[in-house]
């Protein structure tokens, strides 16, 4: 099987899951987190060399600080 040398995750949505539950940001913040540990370690099992994970932007900056 011929597997990508790099692959990158962008996890979205923790929060919005998190408000639709009435819980805080934080709550989906930390439901997010098994799986993406569980991805990551699925891509070391695999033999992929690099993985990247894109949580942060510019624009989340300039976000409210409720969010």
């Amino acid at each position: 099987m011929v597997l990508p040398r790099h692959i990158g995750f962008i996890p979205d949505g923790n929060r919005r899951w998190a408000t639709s539950k009435t819980l805080p940001k934080e709550a989906g913040y930390a439901h997010g987190i098994a799986p993406g540990l569980g991805l990551f370690e699925q891509c070391q099992q695999l033999g992929v060399e690099e993985v990247s994970v894109y949580g942060f932007t510019q624009d989340n900056t300039r976000r409210p600080s409720v969010q």
